[in-house]
């Protein structure tokens, strides 16, 4: 029991005191790999890198896509998450999963992606403690209707990305976009 406090204090401690590295095992790469890399994110008309750290202000408005690769009368799915909910290097039973910021399909107008339905309402970042990661994914939405999703406005808290992408038949994302914001 002892060790398990200790452990828990240095957890915090950590999230308290260190900056979350940019990308984690699983997205290592994805922000220096162009072939995945290819969403463009804007704030308040200021382009955002891939794994950048940003205020909190500046991410208080929806971000605007821009996917080049995009073929008009195409739909695509953007989701957006928080991994390190509620503090990075949660313990089990604490950890939220992924938390949704947003959900919606898109449509392309001349790269730029507009919402033609919302899933789930953007929220801006707001993390509780230390620096948080800010995933956005951008998956192929050929089917018609509305994808299954089992969180909403009102319960954000862990969505199972895995789950969702099984659920809703969906390949892998077409691309990814990463950003942090600290407290």
């Amino acid at each position: 029991m002892l060790w398990t406090v200790l452990l828990l204090r240095l957890c915090l401690h950590a999230a308290l005191t260190t900056v979350v590295p940019a990308c984690d095992s699983r997205h290592g790469s994805e922000c220096r790999n162009r072939r995945v890399n290819k969403l463009h994110v804007f704030f308040h008309g200021h382009r955002v890198m891939c794994g950048q750290r940003l205020r909190k202000t500046l991410t208080a408005s929806s971000p605007v896509l821009v996917y080049a690769q995009a073929t008009e009368g195409s739909r695509y799915l953007v989701v957006m998450v928080d991994p390190d909910a509620p503090y990075h290097c949660a313990p089990p039973g604490r950890s939220l999963a992924d938390f949704i910021h947003y959900a919606a399909i898109m449509e392309p107008h001349n790269g730029r992606l507009s919402s033609v339905f919302n899933l789930i309402s953007y929220q801006g970042p707001n993390p509780p403690i230390g620096v948080h990661r800010y995933q956005i994914y951008l998956y192929n939405w050929s089917r018609s209707g509305i994808p299954v999703l089992r969180n909403n406005a009102s319960v954000r808290t862990n969505f199972n990305r895995t789950k969702f992408q099984a659920e809703n038949h969906l390949a892998r994302h077409e691309a990814f976009f990463q950003f942090k914001v600290k407290k």
